[in-house]
């Protein structure tokens, strides 16, 4: 058993707990616990995603954009998004992760 005084919730901590088979009992600050959440879902369904919903995607992605007044050409917004999708599962076959984020 390990007794810590102190600890800090950083992934890089967390990371190397787990790959020695430690079961971590850091609290998670509320703060980070919703950021956390958010990556995970959003890589995991790009990850996941077929041809087809990365299309659907990409659609509303216009649309949207539209209503805001600006216009994106549908056959970039499909590259783009598809190439993040593919960007996503390459870093998932290396256990990398992946941060971004539209300005």
């Amino acid at each position: 058993m390990v007794l810590a005084e102190k600890a800090y919730s950083s992934r890089t901590i967390r990371s190397h707990l787990r790959k020695r088979g430690i079961r971590a009992v850091i609290p998670v600050p509320a703060d980070q616990r919703g950021h956390r959440l958010r990556r995970g879902r959003l890589t995991t369904a790009l990850a996941d995603a077929g041809p087809s919903k990365l299309r659907d995607v990409a659609a509303w992605w216009t649309r949207l954009c539209a209503e805001d007044g600006e216009v994106i050409d549908s056959e970039i917004a499909d590259g783009i998004v598809g190439d993040l999708a593919a960007l996503v599962r390459s870093a998932r076959r290396q256990n990398q992760s992946i941060y971004c984020w539209v300005a």
